[in-house]
């Protein structure tokens, strides 16, 4: 009898050694390594030319090619952008994009229409009012009595 007691006591114990060790285990996991806060972090698209073409360009003083460049990921925030002896301070915007073009020594930024802005009507247009025609009227239906299916004779009501 003592020997059951014991194992049981025993057996008790190997559980709840188990269970520790399954919530040690736990705290050990690897964190993730996407949030979402990632999500928010879009990158921008940065366009630069420039006349005449074939300039060096660096951006944070790093050299990132000759013009025309297109960066299609940009981290957003401000960059400076230096093309010969001229430079000039951006803010990328997340998911947007910026288009600047360098001319006799200074920077033009280009705007971007979007498909929003083209798709609103301008202030010179004139809208012309369309004539209204009031919809018909539906005309009402009147049904007839129900019949049974077997003596189609006589009404159901």
């Amino acid at each position: 009898m003592q020997s059951i007691q014991k194992l049981k006591a025993v057996l008790k114990a190997g559980f709840l050694l188990f269970f520790i060790a399954q919530f040690s285990l736990a705290a050990d996991l690897i964190e993730p390594s996407r949030t979402l806060k990632s999500v928010d972090k879009r990158m921008g698209k940065l366009t630069i030319s420039s006349d005449p073409p074939m300039l060096d360009v660096k951006m944070n003083g790093t050299a990132i090619g000759e013009t025309p460049v297109v960066l299609q990921e940009v981290e957003p925030g401000f960059h400076v952008i230096q093309v010969k002896d001229s430079e000039t301070e951006i803010y990328v915007e997340p998911g947007k994009s910026i288009q600047l073009s360098w001319f006799n020594g200074a920077f033009i930024e280009i705007p971007i229409e979007t498909k929003e802005s083209s798709a609103q009507p301008s202030s010179t247009k004139r809208e012309v009012p369309q004539k209204v025609t009031p919809e018909p009227t539906p005309k009402k239906i009147q049904l007839e009595p129900l019949y049974w299916p077997l003596d189609p004779k006589g009404q159901i009501f």
